[in-house]
């Protein structure tokens, strides 16, 4: 992955398209890259986004912009970069990752060489350094803060250029820089340094007569803007220039004449190499280094270090006169054991001419020797598969001037001074590339098959090397037969071969050189049923302490049979998992081996408890338990964990997971007989298949509770179900339905006492009113549930009523009115995914009715992200529609408003929502009239007044004449539109809204037939 600041601040996936974060986001994301490892605190944070006036709880805000960042970030790296310090936050991006820092190693490498007198060489570096700068630094990041560091990194970038000027100028090339500075001093016009070496480079190029007339415009410029004249270095050039000072003429350059290029017995470049684009430019990067000698590759079996630090060394080749040496240690050999390190010197001084009879005996004297003999010479050595650091150490240089590029199954991080390089698996587009290449067989890169042959095999170097080997070699054969194979499990593992080699047989040389106790833990930890093992519960696994665990985990990593991908927690590589898995050999279902019945109460406990910091960390890990308890037929288990998880995975936005943990539960519920369990499982999943839009599915579910809670005689259950069949039904348009079951609901609330419950449905009965039409009916129900909710001693739970009272007061154009509920809202309510973005799409509203355009629109924007992040299709088409209204009535963009328009039209129809369908329509037709498109408006108006007249929406219904009037005013005269406009006011007045005044004064006003609100 690769950031960028340098420009536009933008992430990009290794060989994608990239992507800019949103705006806040976009202050976020370029502080962490401009701090580098050093955490950035929250109190920096808010104050670069709100610039030193934040929101009330604008931690809360804060905390929802780091998690969409974060989401966008491990869309395309599940590694978790972006973690939490106390009281701040920082970023794992390496100095690669960044074009800044990356523009820094660069401009640093190339001052060091320099100073070495390669000044050729630095010059190119300098350039290539300049070449990360897109444009104008943090281009799309606004505020003050941004505007300082963009003015500081300018100076740097300006800096880079004037440094690589000078050297050019050094070595008497000053013709290739006539034409670029004059554009490098209009950048700058006040900067002495450019202007002088334009001069100078103009005075060699024999254009004396120019240089002088740039600092007379030098002259004028600073006289003009600053009431200042030149400094007095560029006085003195100006004075030498004029006296044809000798001390300016161009130096004598010479250059040296090129070495002849070297022997070597480094193993073959490959052909079919592919890829590694990012890792070449990171190792090549150090190699430019001359600070150093020593590169160490290391990464899990099969990840093709080998193959990568040959491809490198021919890279390199030409820079070593005196040798390019490869030597295989064999650290994991099913051949030889491990080279010894004083046999391994043997090798490589015989390598370098040393007669064998001349050579010590021991390890440390050969060792002398060797380093003896390199101290003069320029010489490259591959020391391939590594065991470790005691095997490596010997067989180093003393000093500069040679490199070693080693490579090793497992992190050598005792190789004092090395520079490390882990490497990972390929990217699938890389992948597919090299299985094509591989196999022969001609077969399209994008396609579907070899895209599938990628997956299966993990995108593994050598396990796309050995299929596609043996598809070459089976004329028979074509891609899909071997994802046939490949997904016959158990065996897949033993279909990645190759004549004689083995994928197996790489895994298991790695699993052999284990000690015991690591050996255990790789086959236990391959019984988790989660994606991410932390270090808590791998002690529970291995039944230890999460102390003596962690060490075990960090051995397991070192030797990449684990990866690390966030501070205590790891995950297994797919094919590595499925060969841990076979040795652990637990027994077939249903039988649950000891140690993954200590994880799943592990889980248990956690679900059911009240830290919910360490159920966010463990999202990913709660569900693969529920499936596991499932298909093992835990009931028990299954049916808990759908109770703990319900709220859990509602707010969080998962359900399509919530789904399938709670048919899990009522299946398990239902099998152990227990009524009131499936009972309150159908009615966690008649919730969610409701967030789903899966109305028909949620009626069942919640009217098969209710006959189960009233068979039971629980009063409560079943005044909850009765509320949930209003919900559904108040979302289906269907208003009396819904009013019936509500009243229903408020009966038996009240009959228990129960006052949280009769608030609820008083709140969802309060906006079955609104939508009849009935205001004061309405906010009369409104106003009684936030009062039960006072009286319950937590006004948080009311939250969700002061929303909905802002909303009316939205009716009544009364934005301050709706703004002050709102922000109690954003003071009360806990900051879940769907919260926030409800909250943000109406505080759009506020400020588009408001005159506030920028401000909505940026609201708009970050709710809008947030629903299709949690994927609550509802919420998002309600977005749309305020976002295509917000183009069309406000900046007056109508293509672009109605394109958000004519998706969320064909959302609310998917999802069957009257009510959201008519809101599209009228925004769609509002967009039509607006563009002087009036028969496409009159159809949209006269469509949406049908299905308002057919869902009973006063409100609605009235909003559809009126648009239909002032179309028909323009297509018909206006006596063709008076009966519409007519009932429009009728409908309006009846509803006591602010429209009837408009309406009364469009019929009023024979003149007015383009415009309403």
């Amino acid at each position: 992955m690769e950031f960028r600041i340098l420009g536009l601040v933008e992430i990009q996936a290794d060989g994608g398209t990239p992507s800019s974060p949103w705006a806040k986001e976009r202050i976020i994301l370029a502080s962490l890259l401009l701090a580098g490892d050093r955490p950035v605190p929250t109190e920096t944070l808010i104050d670069r986004i709100w610039e030193g006036e934040p929101p009330a709880k604008a931690r809360n805000f804060l905390y929802s912009h780091i998690a969409r960042l974060r989401t966008q970030l491990t869309r395309t790296d599940p590694r978790e970069r972006l973690t939490r310090a106390t009281g701040a936050y920082v970023l794992d991006a390496s100095a690669d990752d960044v074009d800044y820092r990356r523009f820094h190693e660069l401009r640093k490498r190339a001052a060091d060489l320099a100073a070495r007198g390669r000044r050729e060489h630095a010059v190119e570096v300098y350039g290539d350094a300049e070449r990360l700068a897109g444009g104008i630094p943090l281009q799309n990041v606004s505020g003050d803060w941004a505007a300082r560091v963009r003015q500081r990194i300018a100076g740097e970038l300006l800096g880079c250029t004037l440094e690589r000027v000078e050297l050019i100028l050094e070595l008497g090339r000053h013709e290739e820089l006539v034409g670029e500075l004059p554009d490098v001093v209009a950048a700058n016009p006040e900067n002495d340094r450019a202007v002088a070496l334009l001069m100078l480079a103009l005075h060699r190029s024999g254009r004396s007569g120019d240089a002088l007339d740039e600092y007379e415009s030098a002259r004028r410029r600073m006289d003009e803007r600053l009431g200042a004249t030149p400094g007095t270095a560029l006085r003195e050039l100006h004075r030498q220039i004029l006296v044809g000072d000798a001390a300016l003429d161009p130096p004598t350059s010479s250059r040296g004449t090129r070495r002849p290029p070297p022997t070597n017995d480094l193993l073959r470049d490959l052909g079919t190499f592919t890829g590694r684009d990012r890792e070449m430019r990171a190792l090549r990067a150090l190699a430019d280094d001359g600070g150093v000698s020593v590169i160490a590759i290391d990464g899990m079996p099969g990840v093709g270090k080998t193959v990568l630090a040959v491809h490198l060394a021919h890279r390199l080749a030409d820079r070593y006169p005196d040798g390019c040496l490869f030597l295989s240690l064999h650290g994991h050999s099913a051949e030889r054991s491990p080279i010894h390190p004083a046999e391994a010197l043997g090798t490589l001084l015989r390598k370098i001419g040393v007669e064998p009879g001349s050579a010590p005996v021991d390890t440390d004297r050969r060792s002398a020797l060797w380093r003896s003999h390199l101290a003069h010479r320029r010489v490259l050595v591959v020391l391939d598969d590594a065991l470790g650091v005691t095997q490596v150490n010997p067989l180093l240089p003393g000093g500069a001037g040679s490199l070693v590029i080693t490579t090793s199954r497992r992190t050598l991080a005792g190789l004092d001074d090395a520079r490390p390089l882990t490497l990972d698996v390929l990217p699938p587009d890389e992948s597919a590339d090299l299985f094509v290449r591989v196999s022969g067989t001609g077969a399209d890169a994008s396609g579907a098959d070899v895209a599938e042959v990628a997956r299966l095999c993990g995108h593994l170097p050598l396990a796309l090397q050995l299929t596609g080997n043996r598809l070459r070699h089976r004329a028979h054969w074509d891609v899909a037969d071997l994802v046939r194979r490949l997904r016959v499990r158990p065996g897949r593992l033993a279909e990645i071969r190759a004549e004689n080699r083995h994928l197996l047989a790489a895994f298991a040389l790695s699993y052999e050189g284990l000690p015991p106790l690591p050996r255990e833990a790789f086959r236990l930890l391959s019984l988790h049923p989660g994606p991410v093992i932390t270090t808590e519960a791998a002690g529970v696994l291995l039944d230890m302490p999460p102390t003596r665990a962690e060490p075990v985990l960090e051995e397991l990593a070192d030797h990449h049979l684990l990866a690390e991908i966030d501070r205590g927690h790891y995950r297994f590589h797919d094919l590595l998992h499925e060969y841990a898995h076979g040795l652990a050999a637990p027994p077939p279902p249903p039988a649950v081996p000891p140690p993954v019945r200590r994880l799943l109460g592990h889980y248990l406990a956690l679900a059911e408890g009240t830290d919910r910091v360490r159920l966010d960390e463990e999202a990913d890990n709660l569900v693969p338990m529920v499936d596991y308890s499932a298909a093992h037929d835990l009931g028990e288990y299954t049916g808990r964990f759908s109770d703990a998880l319900a709220a859990h995975l509602q707010e969080s936005g998962r359900w399509h997971d919530a789904v399938r943990v709670h048919q899990a539960a009522v299946q398990a519920r239902r099998t152990q007989r227990d009524e009131a369990g499936t009972a309150r499982a159908l009615a966690h999943l008649g919730r969610t298949f409701w967030r789903t839009g899966d109305h028909p599915s949620a009626l069942e579910s919640a009217t098969e509770s209710l006959r189960i809670h009233e068979h039971l005689g629980d009063r409560a259950g079943a005044a909850a179900a009765l509320d949930q069949i209003g919900l559904i039904h108040w979302t289906r348009s269907e208003y009396d339905v819904a009013s019936g079951y509500y009243d229903q609901a408020l009966t038996l609330w009240r009959s228990l006492g129960d006052h949280a419950g009769e608030a609820s449905t008083l709140d969802h009965a309060g906006i079955v009113k609104w939508h009849q039409g009935r205001y004061n009916e309405a906010i009369s129900y409104l106003q009684a549930a936030l009062k039960l909710y006072e009286t319950a001693g937590d006004a948080r739970d009311g939250w969700m009523t002061l929303n909905n009272l802002g909303e009316l007061e939205l009716i009544f154009d009364r934005t301050h009115e709706a703004l002050v509920y709102f922000r109690r809202v954003e003071n009360v309510m806990e900051p879940s995914k769907q919260h926030q973005a409800n909250l943000l799409n109406n505080f759009g509203v506020v400020y588009d009715k408001q005159g506030r355009f920028d401000e909505a629109l940026a609201h708009y924007r970050d709710a809008l992200a947030i629903y299709s992040e949690i994927g609550d299709r509802r919420g998002e088409t309600d977005c749309l529609i305020h976002l295509g209204a917000h183009y069309v009535n406000g900046p007056s963009r109508e293509g672009e408003g109605l394109l958000h328009l004519k998706k969320a039209l064909r959302q609310a129809r998917e999802l069957r929502e009257p009510f959201l369908e008519v809101e599209a329509l009228l925004g769609v037709a509002d967009a039509h009239r607006r563009a002087s498109r009036p028969s496409a408006a009159y159809t949209a108006y006269d469509e949406a007044l049908g299905l308002a007249r057919s869902t009973g929406d006063a409100n609605q219904e009235a909003r559809a004449l009126w648009g239909i009037g002032t179309v028909k005013s323009v297509m018909h005269g206006k006596v063709a539109a008076r009966p519409f406009l007519e009932r429009a006011l009728q409908l309006f007045t009846a509803l006591g809204v602010p429209a009837a005044d408009a309406v009364r004064a469009q019929l009023q006003d024979d003149t007015d037939a383009t415009s309403h609100a």
